[in-house]
């Protein structure tokens, strides 16, 4: 069975930010079902990401302090105990 013939292709905002991971959910999986059709959107949004791995890998590794992993840890904590005392419909 032969694709569809596609006339319309989503922005390369949209590529773009499916590309980086950010688009919601609904759209990101309307945008990926465009993608099985169309090698033209699929080809375009591997460059996408291929150039922003070239771009992540070019910046420098930030410094991080000795207890950054407990302070990460600690705040963990705190949004539990806070979600205990106040229920799961609290957003911190």
């Amino acid at each position: 069975m032969r694709p569809p013939d596609i006339h319309h292709h989503p922005a390369d905002e949209l590529l773009l930010s499916l590309a980086a991971g950010t688009l919601p959910t609904g759209i990101r999986l309307v945008t990926e079902i465009h993608l099985e059709l169309c090698a033209a959107c699929r080809e375009r949004v591997a460059m996408l990401r291929a150039v922003g791995g070239a771009l992540i890998e070019e910046e420098a590794a930030a410094p991080m302090r000795d207890d950054a992993l407990a302070q990460a840890f600690a705040r963990i904590d705190a949004m539990d105990a806070i979600e205990a005392v106040a229920g799961a419909d609290v957003v911190v």
